[in-house]
């Protein structure tokens, strides 16, 4: 799973960041991105020079969806349009819609801020809602196993009795 989490890419991939950990890695990943993306639209470059200049020192999944809407982008479709034809759902379905909107606004540098600073906080509460999840799976996974070795040493206790008799 550690290994597939930065360089998995792919629709199907896709289909698999609704489940965690790909999941908390996609919405880790698209923060950063909007964080940084936001960043360099406000300082005044240009959303197809900003998603260029972010693919330096991508892993191969930010690569991926960066060179999808690349594709779009320099089509002549806006950063919003271009992640939804993308179909990927990278950074996130909802995100996606508000950039379509946004896009074609004049303020579009403070939304995208805006955008980014609120997924942020939105998706610190996701990730502890999942990661407490994770955790309760993983503790019924450790009591099942200790319950089943401990079932099996009273069977085990059970047929030398049975044996001895």
């Amino acid at each position: 799973i550690g290994g597939t989490l930065g360089r998995w890419k792919g629709k199907t991939r896709a289909l698999f960041e609704n489940v965690p950990p790909w999941s908390l890695y996609r919405i880790f990943v698209g923060v950063t991105w909007m964080l940084a993306m936001g960043a360099l639209v406000k300082a005044g470059t240009p959303v197809s020079m900003a998603l260029r200049s972010l693919r330096h020192d991508a892993s191969p999944y930010l690569l991926h969806r960066i060179d999808s809407a690349l594709v779009y982008v320099n089509n002549g479709d806006n950063i919003g349009d271009a992640l939804y034809k993308t179909g990927l759902g990278f950074p996130d379905k909802e995100i996606i819609g508000d950039l379509q909107i946004y896009s074609e606004m004049d303020n579009f540098q403070e939304a995208l801020n805006q955008m980014a600073d609120e997924w942020l906080e939105d998706s610190v509460n996701t990730i502890e809602q999942k990661a407490a999840l994770l955790n309760t799976v993983a503790i019924l996974a450790v009591s099942g196993v200790i319950a089943w070795s401990v079932m099996g040493t009273f069977d085990m206790q059970d047929q030398i009795t049975k044996a001895m008799s």
